[in-house]
This record gives C-alpha cells, sequence and structure tokens, in this order.
C-alpha cells in the first residue's frame, strides 16, 4: 500500500533529510504507547517511508502507517509490515 501526502519542509539534501526522517519516525513509532512497534524496521529513500517486520495484529500495522506518517516531511509511505 503506497500512501502520499504533502507537507511544507525546508529545503534538505536528499541524504540529510532522509536521516533526520528516519530518526523522527523511528521516535514516532517509539513514541506511539505500543511496545510492538518498537521492532519495526524503517527505511527511508527520497522521503519515501517503507515499514517492515511483523506485527501482531491489523490495528498495530494501521497504529504504525499513521505514526509514521503523522511526520512532517514524509512524502510516500509504503508499509510492508505481515500480519502474524
Amino acid at each position: 500500500m503506497l500512501l502520499t501526502m504533502q507537507h511544507p519542509h525546508p529545503v534538505l539534501t536528499t541524504r540529510t533529510r532522509d536521516s533526520e526522517l528516519l530518526e523522527l519516525v523511528d521516535d514516532a513509532l517509539r513514541n506511539s504507547g505500543y511496545h510492538t512497534l518498537r521492532r519495526v524496521k524503517v527505511s527511508i529513500s527520497r522521503g519515501r517511508v517503507r515499514l517492515a517486520g511483523q506485527v501482531t495484529s491489523y490495528h498495530l500495522k494501521q497504529i504504525a502507517q499513521t505514526a509514521a506518517m503523522s511526520v512532517e516531511g514524509v512524502e510516500e509511505l509504503e508499509n510492508r509490515l505481515v500480519v502474524c
């Protein structure tokens, strides 16, 4: 599933911006209140976030997606989380 959202953000180099976004998305998942989401693997390329790993419910998959999309600067999200 691919979601697109436009956020205004300052002009940064792609590498710097991706590094900052990675940290912010990781923080958003850690601070979600769901311990399981701390194990979600996050990768970012040119503002496009990919979530990968396993979660135990579709609810947690949606919470992870919502947390990642709430980060300013995230332009697209690919949710590759698997429900087991």
